[in-house]
């Protein structure tokens, strides 16, 4: 339906892998997902509904009383409006609104707000993930001549961050890659990032040397999932080389100026796969695996104590 083939272009900030012939193997990385995406039926409403009551069981059967929601569609909010209208909510949503989906920022405060739903943030994707090799680095993966991909140029992420930030939102970006880290440290730069802003990079997984320092010079926040590590490290050394040595770097980055009593830490979900918070605390104690592999942990320099993750959570 997509009538993806051979001839279609990649399109800006993402890729259609291809085979040694050039034919499209049907896997899509990053924007390229929005060719499928255009094509999709919408589901019913009877189908979101059953959908999110199967979301706030699980997350009641775990004891969450609160989520945050950082990558809302346009109709999102009315949903969970209408959701809190009718006594239906068993949490409370702190939501971030997907800045490239919508075409400018709906203005605040959302007409909406009550105790269960809030919105005071946007968040933009600066790259895509390591997995997929879609990450964007500085320099090609140790395991493929490739460098990822950047979805945004620096003066356009610059200026959306600018856009959002003087409508009132709290800025919010995905960056994995090293460069993808940089790009958006330096549009919160350029942009005149302050401490009191609390701008956050997301994810903040693989940062250059030279980038550790500026998260606390510039007071942005980095906020890390670590059950990340227990599902990367089986590649991540071969993916990276080197580089890993500052992959997930929660304490060379809890050693700068940072000035916070705890790194923001989150589980990620459901991106991520999990909802249980104690998988990812056991993660930031030991950097292994839910098994406890490897032994002594991977980069155990990066650990935190039982109680930096406890406040981290």
């Amino acid at each position: 339906a997509a009538n993806i083939t051979k001839d279609t272009p990649d399109p800006p900030g993402g890729v259609i892998e291809r085979d040694s012939t050039g034919e499209p193997t049907g896997i899509l990385t990053d924007n390229a997902m929005e060719l499928i995406d255009a094509v999709l039926p919408t589901p019913s409403a009877a189908a979101v509904d059953a959908s999110f009551e199967e979301v706030l069981e699980a997350c009641a059967a775990r004891g969450l009383t609160g989520v945050h929601d950082l990558a809302a569609l346009p109709g999102d909010l009315d949903y969970y409006a209408s959701k809190d209208a009718a006594g239906a909510l068993t949490l409370r949503l702190h939501v971030f609104r997907d800045a490239a989906e919508h075409g400018s920022p709906p203005p605040l405060p959302w007409a909406n707000e009550s105790a269960l739903v809030r919105c005071r943030g946007a968040k933009f994707f600066a790259d895509g993930a390591m997995g997929s090799w879609s990450a964007a680095m500085l320099e090609p993966y140790s395991d493929r001549n490739t460098t990822g991909t950047l979805v945004y140029n620096l003066t356009a992420l610059t200026e959306g961050v600018e856009t959002w930030a003087a409508a009132g939102y709290q800025v919010a970006s995905h960056a994995i890659g090293d460069a993808a880290n940089r790009q958006v440290l330096d549009a919160y730069e350029a942009a005149g990032v302050t401490p009191g802003n609390r701008w956050r990079v997301e994810h903040a997984q693989i940062i250059a040397p030279s980038d550790l320092p500026r998260f606390a010079a510039l007071g942005v926040l980095p906020s890390m999932q670590p059950s990340h590590v227990a599902s990367d490290l089986g590649y991540a050394d071969a993916r990276l080389g080197p580089r890993a040595n500052l992959s997930y770097a929660w304490r060379a980055l809890k050693n700068t100026s940072l000035n916070l009593d705890a790194l923001p830490l989150g589980s990620d979900f459901p991106t991520a796969g999990s909802i249980p918070v104690l998988l990812g605390f056991h993660a930031a104690v030991t950097r292994c695996r839910p098994d406890n592999t490897p032994a002594g942990g991977w980069h155990p320099e990066e650990k935190l104590s039982p109680l930096e993750a406890l406040r981290g959570y």
